[in-house]
């Protein structure tokens, strides 16, 4: 009988793999039934702190080893794999049931056996009147080590990770909402931006068509054209402006600044810019102020100024002719070596109906389609106000009625500038002021002030009211020995007024017209009638104690007078810009002023021109920041250090397009004095003239 290596050699390992398989399972049956092992119990605790389930299933026989939960055990008995499904059935999420009898179904385990495959699946199974998670895996156990018909059931409890995953997935649909969200807004932002930046272009354009077709034949319909372009040009400026703005703030480059800053000169920058616009729409503009003592403060008056034209702005847009806005400036308490303010912009206009009163601060935000397409506006302005008042650290709240009118109020903290010391007043008890104001509470706000240099008033509402007065005065009253007549009054003008008021006051008493206007258009006339001085509403205590050193005695004053109109004949100026038309521009607006201009068209031509002239050739420089060869900044630092004998008095103004807060931050850490945006602002441009030009 011939024997073949090869049958002897599978013989032999049959038996090998028998013996092994019965080795194997007589160990197994010690490691799992004796329970005080103390492998045993590390094996089990590891498991059960794992939230683990191992069981060993026979489709036929009864279960034969098990490690599990004890709130498991219910469901894990003594039985065979067929029972423990059915058992497992009934403990499951009626949700989760239907993919489990799939899974648990005796064609499927037969199935799972034969191929020695592998299932997975997640169920919920009630455990203490509640449903946890749990994943198996039935696993069949090879054929070729006597384990027919078995199988291995490994379970987990997951709750904690389906919770997790439920988190997760709840992240990533807010996350997706948030990013439809964006794109709907950039997508409303974009068509909204196209036709509110059109619109104004449209009717720049097609004005200066108009306007070239009836030059030399129509001038009066020119100067039409060209005003309403400008007003359009402007209109579209402020969209620009007020996209930039909020793309500033949203990407987190707008810093506060905290820098001294005098409140009247912001005060009367507002009261320039918004007097005139106030007087073409016959709208009655007025700023009052209460109880403010200190003028010097520390703070970001760039933003505190932004934050009230955008106030002031739409308090201007939404009141008709014959209503009046009011802007209130009023000192708080201290606190914490902070002053607190508070602004109130007050307006009699159109209002706003209270189902927007909750959407208001939203960008984009507008009340209603018509009233967007009466008036404009890119629904930014709110939103970049609330944003600004946030970041100093201040509130805003606003009232309004629909008809009636709106209140925005705004308090802000600052610090206050020690650096500068009023000198003790003189004594002016023996003084006596003639008011004539028909506004009561400008009159009465103006008495107070001069009541504490411990002057007595007389108050007047009007021009006969006056003049009675002082005509009946006798030889007993104390005479007026100064008088301040508003230019509005109810049946004349403060100019007009004066005439017959001068015999009756006599030559020698100083008399000051105040008005809320441009004091400018006025001085030339108050001059010729004999008027001491023009003065700008509203009239702080500085002015008040200014008017009184310069009418009777000297003294050192920490606030300078205001100054009249210059004339700036023979002065000359230096200009550094690169763009020909904005060179053009510039260069016609201050010789507008009288004065003479050179021109560099980039910043080592202006540093070449003024290193190379001699003394007292220039008065001014303006200086562009971006240009060719060398830009603004570097030439401003080369001229304060270039010896010169006016490199550091010669005031440097910046005229730039970069327009942000740290734009002029950074122009004033180069060395230069003052910043003035492009497009030029005609009004900005006198101011920064009269403000730096030496006498």
């Amino acid at each position: 009988m011939k024997i073949s290596f090869e049958s002897v050699f599978e013989s032999i390992m049959g038996k090998i793999a028998k013996w092994w398989h019965a080795f194997i399972s007589v160990l197994r049956r010690l490691f799992f039934r004796i329970g005080h092992s103390e492998s045993t119990t590390r094996i089990m605790n590891c498991l059960c702190r794992a939230n683990e389930i191992v069981i060993e299933l026979d489709l036929v026989n009864e279960v034969q080893y098990k490690i599990s939960l004890d709130e498991f055990g219910a469901i894990v008995r003594n039985c065979n794999a067929l029972t423990f499904c059915t058992d497992l059935i009934e403990s499951v999420h009626p949700e989760d049931r239907d993919e489990v009898v799939k899974y648990c179904s005796e064609e499927y385990l037969k199935s799972l056996v034969e191929e020695v495959g592998k299932a997975y699946y997640e169920c919920r199974i009630k455990q203490d009147e509640q449903y946890c998670w749990y994943a198996f895996m039935l696993a069949s156990m090879p054929a070729e080590i006597g384990n027919e018909g078995k199988l291995v059931v490994f379970g987990r409890n997951i709750d904690e990770t389906k919770r997790r995953e439920h988190e997760y997935e709840s992240m990533l649909r807010d996350a997706l909402v948030a990013a439809q969200s964006a794109n709907d807004a950039k997508s409303s932002f974009m068509s909204r931006m196209s036709h509110e930046i059109r619109t104004p272009l449209n009717a720049i354009l097609g004005y200066h068509t108009l306007a070239r077709k009836v030059i030399g034949s129509d001038d009066e319909k020119v100067l039409d054209c060209l005003d309403k372009s400008e007003r359009s040009a402007k209109h579209l400026l402020s969209i620009i402006n007020d996209v930039l703005d909020i793309s500033s703030i949203e990407s987190g480059k707008l810093k506060v600044a905290s820098e001294p800053f005098a409140l009247k000169n912001m005060i009367f920058e507002l009261s320039d810019m918004f007097s005139g616009q106030a007087a073409q729409k016959g709208i009655d503009f007025d700023i009052i102020l209460s109880d403010v003592v200190n003028e010097q403060l520390v703070g970001d008056v760039l933003h505190l100024k932004q934050v009230l034209i955008n106030l002031l702005s739409n308090a201007m847009k939404f009141t008709p002719e014959g209503k009046s806005v009011r802007l209130f400036v009023n000192q708080l308490a201290q606190r914490n070596e902070k002053v607190y303010f508070r602004f109130i912009v007050r307006d009699t206009g159109i209002g706003m109906k209270p189902e927007f009163m909750d959407r208001l601060f939203e960008p984009f935000s507008q009340q209603d389609t018509a009233i967007s397409r009466k008036y404009g506006g890119s629904g930014l302005g709110l939103s970049i106000t609330r944003n600004l008042v946030n970041m100093m650290n201040g509130a805003i709240t606003v009232k309004s009625h629909e008809g009636v009118g709106t209140t925005f109020v705004v308090e802000l903290p600052f610090g206050i500038d020690s650096s500068i010391i009023s000198t003790a007043s003189e004594d002016y008890t023996n003084i006596r002021a003639l008011i004539i104001d028909d506004d009561y509470d400008a009159r009465e706000y103006l008495a107070s002030m001069f009541e504490s240099f411990g002057i007595t008033c007389e108050l007047c509402k009007d021009s006969p009211e006056a003049m009675e007065k002082l005509q009946a005065q006798t030889d007993e009253d104390k005479p007026f020995s100064i008088c301040l007549i508003d230019w509005r009054l109810p049946t004349t003008d403060g100019l007009t007024a004066s005439v017959p008021l001068r015999k009756l006051l006599g030559e020698d008493v100083p008399i000051f017209l105040i008005t809320a206007h441009d004091r400018y258009e006025l001085e030339s006339e108050a001059k010729k009638l004999g008027f001491k001085r023009v003065l700008t509403k509203p009239l702080f205590a500085s002015t008040i104690k200014s008017i009184l050193t310069e009418s009777f005695g000297e003294d050192t004053r920490t606030i300078a007078v205001e100054r009249p109109c210059e004339n700036y004949q023979g002065r000359k100026v230096l200009i550094a810009e690169d763009n020909e038309f904005n060179m053009e521009i510039a260069t016609e607006l201050l010789k507008s002023m009288e004065l003479e201009v050179d021109c560099a068209v980039n910043g080592q031509e202006a540093l070449d021109m003024f290193t190379s002239s001699e003394v007292g050739t220039y008065s001014l420089i303006f200086m562009d920041i971006q240009m060719p060869v060398m830009d603004g900044y570097d030439a401003t630092r080369r001229i304060r250090n270039s010896g010169h004998p006016q490199a550091i008095s010669i005031p440097i103004i910046a005229m730039t397009a970069n327009a942000f807060a740290e734009d002029i931050t950074s122009s004033l850490a180069a060395g230069m004095n003052y910043h003035v945006s492009k497009p030029i602002d005609v009004k900005m441009l006198h101011q920064a003239v009269r403000e730096y030009m030496p006498e």
